[in-house]
């Protein structure tokens, strides 16, 4: 998923922490069918609010 936004040959040394942190966002917040159409961030929320 992070080739979507860092494409096969980028230089991970010019990469700035703006566009990473964007690529993290955009991964945390992208809906999954195996996790039943919730993100990996709704899904980490339930859990620490569990605790």
């Amino acid at each position: 998923m992070i080739r979507r936004h860092l494409t096969k040959g980028t230089d991970f040394g010019k990469v700035t922490a703006a566009e990473v942190k964007h690529a993290e966002s955009w991964i945390a917040n992208y809906l999954r069918e195996i996790l039943g159409w919730e993100t990996s961030e709704m899904l980490f929320c339930a859990a620490v609010t569990a605790l």
